[in-house]
């Protein structure tokens, strides 16, 4: 995930004139660049995201560039001392903490027994819910991987336990994992929270689904079209469902629908063809049931 300049001074609040005083100081990178236009990754985002929590605690930014540029000039491995420094804040001090090795924004070395952390706030990229979550992201698409995917999300959970995003992640993981209880137990968290997330509904309808429970399983589908109407996987497999259970009428309205939303796809295709086969279902039904009154 990339950000634009004025797209992070956007979401961060932060001050076009303190992201170029970082940039000039070499703490804070573009991850790309575009016909002269910057770009930042999700890293600079988190570590812009504690500068932007440190100055809301009083810490001004002419201290934390001070401070930054110790560190970087402390530790010459340091990349990106943004992304990879824990800062410290006591008061409207702020001390940086790298490795076992803490020191002040005059550079100066402290001994780490003198802050004890438990009494001051930390800051620091891995202690923020968006890290993990970040990381559970690189691990969630292979089986192989689900089981540090997992342990991920629910790293990010301990630092945000009402994270929507990690509670429907970690939802549809085990729903992937064929762990049904556990799928269903977080994506109902989320729900919680985000009561009318139409992608969350869908996932429940699937789930619910999945274990033959229909009429859940049509009322979460439901749900997820009336919050955004132009869902075409949520019209489609509501379409399935009211086929199974032979509600013929609502399964030709919601295949149609579909196809109003998508005509060229093999979906549509297939879709078209169960329109056709329902409607000589009903046909058949009617002769048999004319036949049977005479």
């Amino acid at each position: 995930m990339l950000y634009s300049k004025t797209r992070l001074t956007r979401l961060l609040n932060i001050s076009p004139h303190l992201m170029r005083k970082l940039e000039k100081e070499g703490i804070l990178q573009p991850k790309k660049k575009v016909r002269n236009r910057k770009y930042y990754g999700f890293n600079e985002y988190l570590g812009l995201r504690i500068i932007q929590k440190l100055r809301e605690n009083g810490i001004s930014p002419k201290k934390m560039v001070a401070s930054l540029k110790s560190v970087q000039k402390s530790f010459q491995k340091l990349k990106s001392p943004l992304t990879e420094v824990k800062f410290i804040s006591v008061g409207k001090e702020v001390v940086m903490k790298y490795g076992g090795n803490v020191i002040d924004s005059d550079g100066q070395y402290i001994l780490p027994q003198l802050f004890e952390e438990g009494k001051a706030d930390v800051y620091s990229l891995s202690q923020t819910a968006w890290y993990w979550f970040e990381m559970a992201n690189k691990y969630d698409q292979e089986p192989e991987t689900y089981s540090k995917a997992e342990f991920y999300y629910k790293q990010a959970l301990q630092y945000q336990p009402e994270m929507f995003e990690a509670l429907m992640n970690l939802g549809t993981l085990y729903y992937k994992n064929g762990k049904m209880k556990a799928a269903e137990t977080y994506y109902l968290k989320a729900l919680k929270l985000e009561p009318a997330n139409y992608l969350l509904l869908y996932n429940l309808g699937n789930l619910y689904d999945e274990k033959k429970d229909y009429k859940k399983a049509a009322s979460s589908y439901e749900k997820a079209i009336h919050a955004k109407e132009d869902y075409p996987d949520a019209h489609y497999n509501l379409a399935l469902l009211y086929m199974r259970i032979k509600e013929w009428g609502k399964s030709i309205y919601h295949f149609q629908f579909y196809l109003t939303l998508d005509e060229e796809s093999i979906w549509a295709e297939i879709a078209k063809k169960q329109i056709e086969n329902i409607k000589d279902i009903v046909i058949r039904e009617k002769e048999k049931e004319s036949h049977e009154g005479e």
